[in-house]
């Protein structure tokens, strides 16, 4: 009879001590940093992004001529494991470019594997979106806007090249090639 009331007591006094530790954390200001900003608490807080994260994907223009860098070699989409990139096009023009969210990993591989540094990644997020259909970008949607800065993730800064002493990536326009020759 002893044993079965002191464990009673020992179980009434657990669970005081769970409702004291739950009384004193309810008046304590959140510590939880909310994805985007948190309207709830009227905070705009965000954490700060990584510089090597890889949110949204950009087609590349050339900064002198204004046109894609994209000539359809098809590197992207051989070297994508998810196998979510679709590219055709003629005459080393992109007529058409399909990029399926759904299936993307993120990786990062096929900005790496295009040799015209045509595919980059910006640190902005991939924006939620209400339906499925929408999560498959075309080559309007993922086509820089002309004078737009340049993705924050390319070839150069998502490898091995921010080894020490390597320089990230700048793009060449024409008057920095004739005045180096």
């Amino acid at each position: 009879m002893m044993n079965a009331l002191s464990k009673f007591f020992s179980g009434i006094w657990a669970i005081c001590l769970g409702m004291w530790t739950t009384l004193i954390n309810v008046f304590r200001k959140p510590v939880t940093i909310q994805y985007g900003y948190a309207p709830r608490w009227s905070k705009q807080e965000t954490r700060p992004i990584a510089p090597r994260y890889r949110g949204r994907f950009e087609l590349i223009r050339d900064p002198d001529s204004g046109e894609l860098r994209c000539v359809a070699c098809k590197l992207c989409a051989q070297a994508c494991p998810g196998r979510c990139i679709e590219v055709s096009g003629e005459n080393k023009k992109v007529t058409s470019y399909q990029l399926d969210l759904t299936k993307c990993l993120y990786c990062g591989l096929c900005v790496e594997a295009c040799p015209f540094e045509a595919l980059g990644m910006t640190q902005d997020p991939v924006a939620p979106v209400e339906h499925r259909g929408d999560l498959i970008l075309t080559l309007e949607t993922l086509a820089m806007s002309a004078g737009a800065l340049m993705p924050g993730v390319l070839p150069s800064t998502v490898g091995g090249d921010l080894r020490p002493g390597k320089k990230p990536f700048a793009p060449k326009t024409k008057a920095a090639a004739a005045g180096g020759e």
